[in-house]
């Protein structure tokens, strides 16, 4: 090869190399053996006998290369723009758990009354409706605490009362109609928490408080009230009319002194009066104590026939004599009397008779009665009668003039007629026992002229009572 030729190979050569260290990647980036870092040179003699040299290197661990490199055709993207923002409760969109916007499942808030839910405790109300799943509004029928209710479906707006035991916030939520200041609990009912409930009648008063109402009180039944009666139309305790209308309203009213009003709203006071609630079915209302030692009530004496008072500030059962007002204004329809000896036991007997008062009665004539001469002596112990005659009843006086009479009781006699009797046992004779011992007596028994139980002057106090 000429001179010439050589210098023109050499030279295509050197542009060669120099063409391929700009386009092809080095050794190191390929992963080649250069990867370590590494140098390669090639020397290349020139046309003219003179020589050239190329080098490069690279390396893996930070070293420098000459080539340059692409990362992508269409650039970079940043990761942070893509991500959502997370679920909250205040974020005006129904996310997360929530049964509604901002509300129900574990949000804090509950769902306002027709909002979506899916269980009940999804709701202000506490109750979601299973079919439409929306929250309902609060009822005094739902079987939940919720609305104003103080206990459940009890109190608060309700017309249901909360039972004993149950929360409270004031005494109207009770049926007690009280309220535990303290323990917000209804409370029992009780005889001196001065509210009316329980079976009161009134305020702490009747049903089975031992206290019963007072005049004016509320009541249901007569044994609400205090010695008085229960007016059927007002219920309201009032002033009986008589101690018979006091015993038929309450079976167990005790025996003593009641005020009644046997006119009821006519022109006549109230007055005091004793009632007998046990004996002879009870009902009974005193009206004349007498002694049988005194006159007072002898058969002639005015108190019998007049409008006269006696003793009207001692209504009481005891021996002192009086003429009460329930002889002058209360009508009835039985008469008992009653005797006592004071030593023996004391006995009384029932005598049916009706009128329009004591006073009524005993200004009249003759009545009779037919109970029998062993009725009346069944009255005192050891009584003594004759066989004949029997004239009982109220005004006995089968003979006139001094012959033995009787206000209320029976006269016999030993012969087989009226005309001249020697016995009597009763209230108000006259004290006469033609052939009988004295002294004479006013109340009791006396007999003589051969009674069936010998000769007799028994004394005895006597009451009337009528019913």
């Amino acid at each position: 090869m000429n001179r010439l030729g050589k210098t023109s190979w050499g030279g295509a050569l050197k542009a060669l190399v120099a063409v391929a260290a700009v386009t092809v990647p080095s050794l190191a980036a390929c992963g080649g053996d250069g990867a370590t870092g590494g140098s390669s040179s090639g020397t290349t003699t020139g046309a003219d006998g003179g020589s050239s040299s190329s080098s490069s290197s690279s390396s893996s661990s930070g070293g420098s290369s000459s080539s340059s490199s692409s990362s992508g055709s269409s650039g970079t993207t940043d990761a942070g723009t893509d991500s959502a923002a997370p679920a909250t409760c205040t974020d005006g969109s129904k996310n997360g758990s929530e049964s509604d916007v901002d509300c129900g499942g574990s949000c804090t808030t509950k769902c306002a009354d027709a909002k979506k839910c899916s269980a009940a405790a999804d709701c202000q109300s506490g109750v979601c409706d299973p079919t439409a799943k929306t929250c309902t509004p609060a009822a005094c029928s739902d079987t939940v605490k919720n609305g104003s209710e103080t206990d459940v479906d009890c109190g608060g707006s309700c017309t249901t009362k909360c039972a004993d035991t149950k929360k409270c916030s004031a005494p109207a939520d009770c049926e007690s109609g009280v309220c535990d200041a303290t323990a917000k609990t209804c409370t029992a009912p009780a005889c001196n928490d001065t509210v009316k409930n329980g079976s009161e009648a009134d305020v702490d008063c009747g049903g089975t408080c031992t206290t019963k109402c007072a005049l004016g009180k509320a009541c249901k039944v007569g044994a609400d009230c205090d010695k008085a009666a229960c007016d059927g139309t007002t219920k309201t305790c009032v002033v009986a009319k008589s101690c018979n209308e006091i015993k038929t309203q309450n079976a167990g009213a005790a025996s003593g002194v009641y005020t009644i009003d046997p006119d009821g709203a006519g022109g006549a006071d109230p007055f005091q009066a004793y009632c007998d609630m046990t004996n002879d079915g009870g009902g009974w209302t005193l009206a004349i104590k007498a002694n049988g030692d005194q006159t007072t009530f002898a058969f002639s004496a005015a108190l019998w026939t007049d409008n006269t008072l006696l003793a009207t500030d001692k209504p009481d059962l005891d021996k002192n004599e009086a003429k009460l007002q329930s002889f002058n204004n209360l009508a009835f329809t039985n008469v008992r009397v009653t005797l006592d000896d004071g030593v023996n036991a004391v006995k009384s007997l029932v005598i049916p008779q009706a009128s329009t008062s004591l006073y009524d009665l005993f200004t009249g004539a003759y009545a009779e009665t037919t109970l029998g001469r062993d009725a009346w002596k069944a009255t005192l112990t050891d009584a003594s009668l004759q066989p004949y005659c029997n004239r009982e009843g109220f005004n006995s006086d089968p003979a006139g003039g001094g012959w033995p009479k009787v206000r209320i009781g029976i006269v016999s006699n030993q012969e087989n007629d009226c005309g001249s009797p020697d016995s009597w046992l009763g209230v108000g004779s006259n004290g006469a026992a033609p052939c009988g011992p004295g002294p004479a007596r006013y109340v009791g028994n006396m007999a003589g002229c051969t009674p069936d139980n010998g000769d007799r002057s028994l004394t005895a106090f006597g009451y009337v009572w009528v019913r």
